[in-house]
């Protein structure tokens, strides 16, 4: 099984990473970034959770930051990683954030956290799509983001793309549903925290040609190969990564 964010993505940003975090199982150091963003997502979830279930009432302030504060025990046991006050309660009002912004109308909710697989020729696809919601006779597929929006010239937007072109091509093969609007919700924007990605169907059949590379490359354990340096200069992900130190480039 091979899934985007968990694998073709983390290859595709440095096979030694890959490596050394999948093959070998080397343990990543987490941080408070990952920890925060892990819990705003639990918690959409548990409000998702709520929704689905007919029981939009319980969508208090009182619940919701109940919810949060049990997933945050949870994760920070599990990751020994915790959050000061003031992070917390930014997750807190990101989470509230996105309660206002649907103004109490969840009726285009069709799923959450839906788990989706494809068996292909020489893999099977995996991902978890964060939301899909109605929208026009067609499914919209929304995925959460913690932050602000990034510049859509960045790497770090080519890569939620390229996960969000790679959910709309499972859930066409797999439901058998047309696909409407690929989007990104930003919990960190408080004025428009949706971006659209684009979805035609030749960027969508473009990426999962680069995706089948992909896992061509990780099924032939070929780790050897490092990305191209831009002007001379290495990417920012080898400057900040936390394998620099058993990489032969670092220090170039």
């Amino acid at each position: 099984r091979i899934s985007f964010t968990a694998q073709a993505a983390l290859y595709e940003e440095c096979p030694l990473k890959y490596k050394l975090s999948r093959v070998y199982r080397f343990a990543p150091v987490r941080g408070m970034a990952l920890l925060y963003g892990t819990l705003v997502h639990e918690t959409i979830e548990d409000i998702h959770r709520a929704v689905l279930s007919g029981q939009k009432e319980r969508l208090t302030p009182a619940n919701v930051y109940a919810w949060l504060m049990a997933d945050y025990q949870a994760l920070s046991k599990a990751e020994n990683t915790w959050l000061s006050k003031d992070e917390l309660d930014k997750a807190f009002q990101e989470v509230l954030g996105y309660i206002s912004y649907r103004r109490g109308d969840w009726s285009m909710i069709r799923e959450a956290e839906y788990p989706l697989e494809l068996v292909k020729d020489e893999y099977i696809l995996n991902g978890t799509i964060d939301l899909l919601q109605s929208g026009g006779g067609k499914v919209d597929i929304i995925d959460f983001k913690t932050g602000r929006k990034p510049d859509r010239k960045s790497p770090l937007f080519a890569r939620y793309e390229s996960q969000l072109q790679i959910y709309a091509y499972l859930v066409e093969e797999k439901l058998k549903v047309p696909v409407g609007q690929l989007l990104l919700y930003f919990t960190g924007e408080t004025e428009e925290p949706l971006l659209a990605v684009e979805g035609n169907p030749a960027k969508v059949e473009e990426r999962m040609k680069a995706f089948d590379h992909t896992a061509r490359c990780i099924l032939a354990e070929d780790f050897n190969h490092r990305k191209k340096k831009v002007n001379g200069c290495l990417p920012e992900s080898c400057r900040f990564c936390e394998w620099k130190e058993y990489c032969e480039r670092n220090g170039e």
